[in-house]
């Protein structure tokens, strides 16, 4: 499952269903946060994600995820817990971001944030 959180330092925190973590940071630099990997569970530390990939999540990335954690805000609040958007990914026969005007770029797949966004309506 895909999930996507703000810490309370304002970073934008998402995971993947293999384990791999990222955090936007409000400056706009983005990491990978350290990792297991493999059957020994060896731990990956974090590392800078490249330039090109950081880039991709620009200012109209950023309003969406920001939209579909307001949009949760009221529920988990109810709750006692931190806004958060999760995805189980597309349905069956659906390729990733088919009800989108524009194709998500390439980045956006790498980063795993395609799955998420498709769960954020545009408007």
């Amino acid at each position: 499952m895909w999930a996507l959180n703000c810490t309370e330092a304002g970073d934008l925190t998402w995971c993947t269903p293999t384990g791999a973590r990222y955090q936007r940071s409000p400056d706009g630099s983005l990491t990978l946060l350290p990792h297991k990997i493999g059957p020994r569970q060896l731990t990956v530390p974090a590392q800078k994600v490249p330039d090109r990939l950081a880039a991709a999540v620009d200012d109209g990335v950023l309003d969406r995820l920001q939209h579909g954690l307001d949009l949760n805000s009221r529920d988990a609040t109810r709750r006692g817990e931190p806004p958060r958007v999760t995805s189980r990914g597309p349905r069956p026969g659906q390729p990733i971001g088919a009800f989108e005007t524009t194709a998500y770029p390439e980045a956006l797949h790498e980063l795993a944030l395609a799955p998420l966004l498709d769960e954020i309506p545009p408007f």
